[in-house]
């Protein structure tokens, strides 16, 4: 297992990957055409000659015997030139006197974000692939990059996670 940096030669092998991804990760390509664009913004960020955070992308492949099973990536300066809006999972805590109840929910909340920030986002591996370590080698990959070139990324780093796990019913 190694990973790396998408090539351009990359583009068909990726798209036959997240074909069938989940529809719920906002920040996974959604065409072939998309996948090339994505490829083509990460060449350009690693090869711009100002090397400043300024709404880079880095792409990154998983090779497995000589198989890309998994994605990810990393986005810079979002929120630049705008506000970002996300949802934040957090426990509230409701009560009744009247009625007598004490009760922890967990509740999305709405939060915006002004300042430029680096996220870690398009974590994907293929579902025969997940497990015995594959998906923190892709994403702790991002880290070491992120080590090796600290100017390419802003101060502040976040990470955007798209799934939630809602209760069921008992």
């Amino acid at each position: 297992m190694f990973v790396r940096l998408a090539k351009v030669k990359d583009c068909q092998e990726i798209f036959d990957l997240i074909k069938d991804g989940d529809s719920g990760m906002t920040t996974l390509p959604k065409s072939k055409d998309e996948v090339s664009e994505r490829i083509s913004w990460s060449k350009k960020s690693l090869n711009k000659k100002v090397k400043s955070p300024d709404k880079d992308s880095y792409l990154f492949v998983l090779k497995e015997n000589n198989r890309i099973v998994g994605i990810s990536a990393i986005y810079t300066s979002v929120s630049k030139n705008g506000t970002s809006v996300f949802f934040k999972q957090k426990k509230k805590n409701i009560s009744s006197k009247v009625l007598k109840f004490k009760k922890s929910l967990d509740v999305i909340q709405l939060h915006t974000v002004k300042n430029p920030y680096t996220e870690l986002g398009t974590l994907y591996l293929h579902p025969d692939f997940r497990g015995k370590g594959r998906g923190s080698l892709l994403s702790l990959a991002r880290f070491k990059f992120m080590a090796l070139w600290p100017e390419r990324f802003d101060q502040k780093v976040a990470v955007s996670y798209t799934h939630l796990t809602l209760p069921t019913k008992a």
